[in-house]
């Protein structure tokens, strides 16, 4: 990460009100959000706790996981989502009910 060191006026106008801030250029593009060093921090655990969603299996899982077969139809799959759903919070994230 590249560090910028700033004026005092401008370090006052970015948290002065607290609230948060977008950074744009003279054109008005979008170039970032100014987030405190807490917020950071705090989203820097949570991907950290996350990245496992976000990594490919492995050539061995992927072997293992055929292996041990398993395969389920399309209506096995729904239903298992809905069971599971139905367990953890009676709800969907997102669900338009």
């Amino acid at each position: 990460m590249s560090l910028v060191t700033i004026e005092p006026e401008l370090v006052a106008q970015l948290t002065g009100n607290g609230a948060e801030v977008a950074l744009a250029d003279r054109d008005g593009k979008l170039l970032g959000h100014l987030v405190s060093p807490k917020e950071y921090e705090a989203f820097k655990a949570w991907r950290k706790a996350t990245a496992w969603m976000y990594e490919e299996p492995t050539a061995e899982e992927l072997r293992r996981s055929f292996a041990k077969g398993g395969r389920h139809t399309m209506d096995e799959v729904l239903k298992l989502f809905e069971e599971s759903c139905s367990s953890s919070s009676g709800r969907m994230t997102g669900s338009t009910e």
